[in-house]
């Protein structure tokens, strides 16, 4: 244990050599060394960085896991069941996935939507897709999901030329996992 009025610190050895540290720079970072590298820094602005990096944009600065419950986006209303989806949040880059059953719908127009956990930054990530018991058109194929916002839409391709809605369906189970990020 040492210090002076600028720096702080730690330091850990034996008999032969220094073999790590930690140091705090009066007010700014605190910096954790081995074989007298510095290996990770939390800095004083927030945030974690690793291996020397200094810069603020670098810094690990969020992490959350958990579970929400994803409502129907659209015109009518649907009722879902099954519905508690997970996602995992590192820094600005969130992984959700689930799945969810329509249990009864009415005056629904246009195709199958959900709201994401977080709002997206709108780059149309592009997750993957598994129905069951859907009905939908005989052409279409490959069903995925995209971000739009703070929507999760499901879609597939017709005749590998133009794309059509998921269909709300009653008893529907639809499973999807996706990886965006973050507004």
């Amino acid at each position: 244990v040492g210090g002076s009025s600028a720096v702080s610190g730690i330091q850990f050895k034996n008999t032969v050599s220094s073999n790590g540290y930690v140091y705090y720079d009066n007010g700014a970072n605190m910096n954790f060394h081995t074989n007298g590298t510095e290996r990770l820094r939390i800095q004083s602005g927030g945030g974690i960085s690793f291996n020397g990096d200094t810069a603020a944009a670098n810094a690990l600065d969020d992490y959350e896991e958990g579970t929400y419950t994803a409502a129907f986006v659209g015109v009518g209303t649907v009722v879902l069941s099954s519905n508690v989806l997970k996602y995992k949040k590192v820094g600005n880059m969130v992984t959700t996935g689930g799945q969810v059953r329509v249990t009864s719908q009415s005056g629904v127009t246009g195709g199958f939507k959900l709201t994401l956990p977080f709002t997206s930054a709108g780059g149309l990530e592009v997750g993957a897709v598994r129905l069951y018991t859907v009905n939908f058109n005989d052409a279409a194929r490959g069903p995925i999901c995209y971000t739009g916002g703070a929507e999760l839409v499901f879609d597939m391709s017709v005749d590998n030329s133009s794309s059509s809605a998921v269909p709300v369906t009653t008893s529907g189970y639809y499973m999807f996992g996706i990886t965006y990020q973050t507004a």
